[in-house]
């Protein structure tokens, strides 16, 4: 029968031992997190927070004990498991509690993107912020900026700001209004959406209230060579090898024309030529390696550097 010496003591790795005296058997008793002699003795499972981590006295199958962490504390003393993350400084900071390197750490990044309304939003990411009528809540006095809800002849509402995150000059991030939105239809500023028949065009006013003004459809028409073209309407201008149409007021190359045949924007075709026709949604490019003709490069006045290598367009 094993009975207990008077005899113990704390190893350099925070582990408790207890001797006994029937053939000098060394048997683990627990953990110290204080790694002193006059040390708490933890049992084998109990657990232990400090102000950064979790950790637990443990014991594997072949009987080896360890002291270690298996959680995260964050700033406000509240345990994180593993994987989880934590959005501080108002959602400015996100602290990430994960295995690295082999051990339990805590790292904190500084959030990439906009902060609006309790939301972090990636850069160029669009978002619908709600509008509200009458007096906001007191919860949200801070937090939301309220734009004031006007109503279009037909009655539709505004249910919403359209939103998106900028970073100019790959600097601060930054929230803007960009638009309106009605339900889940987003439309920009001087854009137009259709509305039960009617067309309306998303506007700012000076104090910043959004406001849907009707659009006539004369509005709506195109210009191009001193020629008027309707909503909707579709050409094709053959000295530019381009089909057009024209929507909402704005001209728009939707392919090419050559010999006849249509080519999407984008595709490359083999002409007799020699060269290669690209279809550009703006200007058509012919890639040749031959010289075509007779032709010199015509100078642009004011210029103070070397121009960059272009493409040259017939």
């Amino acid at each position: 029968m094993l009975s207990l010496r008077l005899c113990r003591w704390v190893s350099f790795y925070q582990w408790f031992f207890t001797l006994y005296n029937s053939g000098q058997l060394v048997y683990w008793s627990g953990c110290v997190p204080t790694n002193q002699d006059d040390g708490d003795v933890m049992k084998v499972g109990d657990t232990f927070a400090d102000t950064d981590f979790v950790f637990t006295c443990a014991q594997s199958e072949e009987g080896v004990m360890s002291y270690e962490a298996i959680a995260c504390v964050d700033a406000h003393g509240k345990r994180m498991q593993l994987g989880e993350m934590r959005k501080l400084s108002n959602g400015t900071v996100i602290l990430h509690c994960n295995i690295y390197g082999g051990a339990v750490k805590k790292v904190v990044e500084r959030a990439a993107g906009c902060y609006f309304n309790e939301t972090i939003y990636g850069e160029d990411e669009l978002w619908v912020e709600p509008l509200r009528n009458g007096k906001p809540d007191k919860t949200f006095k801070k937090k939301v900026k309220f734009t004031k809800v006007k109503f279009d002849e037909n009655g539709s509402q505004l249910s919403g700001r359209l939103m998106q995150c900028f970073r100019p000059h790959f600097s601060y991030y930054e929230s803007q209004v960009i638009g309106c939105a009605v339900g889940r239809v987003g439309v920009r500023f001087d854009d137009i959406i259709e509305l039960s028949g009617k067309h309306f065009r998303c506007v700012q006013e000076d104090e910043g209230i959004l406001k849907l003004n009707p659009v006539g459809i004369d509005e709506m028409s195109c210009k191009m060579d001193n020629q008027t073209y309707s909503h909707l309407a579709n050409w094709t201008d053959t000295s530019r090898a381009a089909q057009m149409s024209c929507m909402y007021g704005h001209l728009k190359k939707t392919g090419c024309l050559v010999a006849e045949r249509s080519i999407p924007i984008g595709q490359e075709v083999q002409i007799s030529n020699g060269c290669v026709f690209l279809c550009h949604p703006q200007t058509n490019v012919y890639i040749c390696d031959r010289k075509l003709g007779n032709w010199t490069i015509e100078e642009s006045g004011g210029l103070e550097k070397p121009a960059a290598p272009r493409k040259f367009s017939l």
